[in-house]
């Protein structure tokens, strides 16, 4: 029997469903969970008139399995819209089933009814699966450098005179 694959768009009701999958997420990246307070700011974001990201899940004969976040960008050299992939995870016994596959061809569809100019995302360059994954679905691995400043820096900020 072949799975049965959907995606649904996180709401109130599947939200905590969303929190447990970011936590799986968390801990295969090595990463610290969400505190409460963030997660707190991610449901409150995500359900306002105008969210700040829009989340769907992915689901498998009825098991919540993966997520993928994604917000909206703008080109100024395209003058277009473009949508941004935040995170794309799928739980890893549940990979190689088209969970993930299904949860990026969403994004695809996504960009497409936006009229966006493309998609982006970032992957890591030690991920030999996620970039395969991508090629496989023709995506151009650009040779550029991605640069962050994160709030406590942010906030240390000193400005020029």
């Amino acid at each position: 029997m072949k799975d049965k694959i959907t995606i649904k768009r996180v709401n109130k009701d599947n939200f905590d469903k969303f929190v447990e999958l970011i936590g799986g997420f968390a801990k295969y990246q090595k990463l610290k969970t969400p505190d409460k307070k963030a997660m707190s700011r991610l449901k409150k974001e995500g359900f306002k008139k105008n969210p700040k990201y829009e989340a769907y899940l992915g689901v498998i004969n009825g098991e919540f399995v993966g997520f993928v976040n994604t917000i909206m960008m703008y080109s100024t050299f395209q003058g277009m819209p473009a949508l941004y992939v935040e995170d794309l995870f799928v739980l890893e016994d549940f990979r190689k089933k088209g969970v993930g596959q299904k949860l990026f061809e969403h994004c695809i569809k996504t960009a497409k009814k936006k009229n966006c100019c493309r998609l982006d995302w970032w992957g890591l360059k030690k991920s030999k699966s996620a970039i395969s994954f991508y090629t496989k679905n023709k995506a151009e691995m650009l040779d550029e450098t991605y640069f962050r400043l994160e709030k406590d820096q942010l906030n240390k900020f000193s400005f020029s005179k």
